[in-house]
């Protein structure tokens, strides 16, 4: 996965991916604002999404985003 072309470390605990293969992303902040890729790949072929994320403000408690690339 990358955030408009810089890919994601699944090691960083901001991100992380769910066992339905969604990103989540922990505490959002306005700079997580991007779009999102998702590229698959195999022998038949590849394909890619991607979903437009926009933070437009912070909440007072923890907030998690789910991102489903479908």
């Amino acid at each position: 996965m990358c955030v408009t072309g810089n890919a994601i470390s699944l090691s960083d605990p901001h991100y992380y991916v769910n066992i339905d293969n969604n990103l989540e992303i922990f505490t959002t902040v306005r700079s997580d604002t991007a779009r999102y890729e998702c590229k698959a790949r195999n022998v038949v072929g590849e394909d890619i999404k991607t979903k437009q994320l926009t933070i437009n403000g912070m909440l007072h408690s923890k907030v998690i985003r789910s991102i489903h690339f479908m």
